[in-house]
């Protein structure tokens, strides 16, 4: 009896010996499993970072075909702004592309360049718009959240809407805030930043990353467009009418003299002008005195119908006087000129002798200009004006769109004044006139040769 309780002590011994190596050997086992598990899950080779390596570059090519995009985008817009003459510019379609949200910034560098920024990935945009370079992984660029003009001097309340606010009737606050992932940003100068005037203002958001203390800053300019300013005759404004056009011209027909000036030899026809020049330039029609002007300034604004006039001379007109060019050489000038004219002697007999009236439409900018509006300056729309008013002295010769008698048109003499009807033998210039759309607004500029004023539609 006594020999078998010592043999079950002794099983029971050897057993518990035999557990305890199991137990060892599953708990090894166990954790050369986890080591294993965990290198799986959480390893540079792991499921975690293949997923994150995987993630950053979903992430980079969204980005990449983002700015492809924009970039096609730009493409479209050049071209149609090359055929309807919009002002559209690169910098402003890239600031329309951050406001909707498509790219997070775009920062313009002195070169010419932009740097484009979107969920933290960089790319270089050229002055034409292509993409230059590689898309890249850059440093967090502080982010514009918030962008206003206010009424409130704290910066508080809705944005107040373009050309609502009587200019100088009161001051206005351009409002900013900004945030950089992982830090801070602070604004200079100091916003709410008080404002009495159109314009743009500039600021710089400095964005602080906290973890290394490194700074970053972001250019921003702010326009303000809020105040209404009521253009008056004699103010520049920036209106283009283009380039010239090979078609432009050729429509022209038989009314071209070409890249020259019309001499004697080509009667009743335009030139001084060629394919690629600005149609908002001035010529010398006349060789003793030159335009003091190019571009365009207002001619009226009455009853809300708003006339602009280019402020010199954009092509020559050669009229001839008399014999050899038959008679009637006044009237079939102004049909030539203004082919709407309801002069009651010009007979359906003298329009029947002129072979084609000059169509003015390509004066028209399709997006500032209200269609069918464009014609010559008549002497009804000049004649108010007094010889020393800058608007009607263009420091040239120039032709209005009337005859004073059957043989002679009336025209304008270099010193501004009327009348003249007599020096038919020199080539003088003619001066466009377009009506602009109803809701034009200004959103810059002071209205002087210098700095016109820049006109957009509301």
């Amino acid at each position: 009896m006594k020999k078998k309780e010592e043999k079950r002590k002794r099983l029971i011994e050897r057993n518990k010996g035999i557990t305890l190596i199991a137990l060892v050997i599953t708990i090894v086992v166990l954790i050369i499993l986890a080591t294993i598990s965990v290198n799986a899950v959480i390893g540079e080779n792991g499921i975690i970072k293949k997923a994150q390596r995987a993630a950053e570059l979903q992430t980079k090519s969204n980005a990449e075909e983002t700015f492809k995009l924009v970039a096609a985008e730009w493409s479209i817009e050049k071209n149609t702004k090359n055929s309807t003459n919009s002002t559209v510019t690169l910098e402003s379609f890239l600031n329309s592309k951050v406001t909707d949200g498509t790219i997070d910034d775009a920062e313009a560098q002195d070169d010419g360049t932009f740097i484009l920024y979107k969920n933290e990935y960089t790319v270089v945009m050229t002055e034409e718009g292509d993409l230059d370079g590689n898309v890249t992984k850059g440093t967090a660029s502080p982010k514009v959240t918030v962008s206003k003009v206010v009424e409130n001097s704290d910066g508080s309340g809705d944005a107040v809407s373009a050309g609502s606010v009587t200019g100088g009737s009161k001051t206005l606050y351009i409002m900013l805030e900004a945030t950089i992932d992982g830090g801070t940003t602070s604004i200079s100068p100091e916003v709410p930043y008080a404002v009495t005037k159109n314009g743009s203002y500039n600021f710089t958001i400095t964005g602080t990353i906290t973890e290394t203390g490194e700074t970053v800053t972001k250019k921003v300019t702010v326009k303000v467009d809020q105040y209404s300013v009521a253009l008056k005759a004699g103010d520049f404004v920036n209106y283009t009418a283009g380039d010239w056009t090979e078609e432009e011209i050729t429509a022209l027909g038989s009314l071209y003299a070409g890249e020259d000036l019309p001499t004697s030899s080509t009667p009743n026809q335009f030139g001084g002008f060629k394919v690629g020049d600005s149609k908002d330039a001035s010529i010398t029609p006349y060789s003793t005195y030159a335009n003091t002007y190019s571009g365009w300034r207002v001619l009226s604004n009455t009853d809300g119908v708003i006339k602009i006039v280019h402020a010199g001379t954009p092509e020559g007109y050669y009229h001839p006087y008399g014999t050899p060019y038959g008679t009637n050489t006044g009237y079939k000038s102004e049909y030539i000129l203004n082919s709407s004219t309801k002069n009651s002697n010009i007979t359906e007999a003298i329009k029947a002798e002129v072979s084609k009236t000059r169509d003015w439409s390509m004066y028209e900018n399709t997006n500032l200009a209200e269609s069918g509006t464009a014609h010559c300056l008549t002497y009804s729309e000049i004649i108010g004006f007094s010889t020393s008013d800058t608007v009607r002295k263009t420091g040239s010769y120039y032709w209005l769109a009337n005859a004073y008698e059957s043989d002679h048109l009336r025209g304008i003499s270099y010193d501004g004044d009327g009348s003249l009807y007599d020096l038919y033998d020199f080539c003088f210039g003619v001066r466009p006139v377009v009506s602009l759309k109803s809701n034009i607004q200004i959103t810059g500029g002071s209205g002087t040769s210098a700095d016109p004023y820049t006109i957009s539609v509301n």
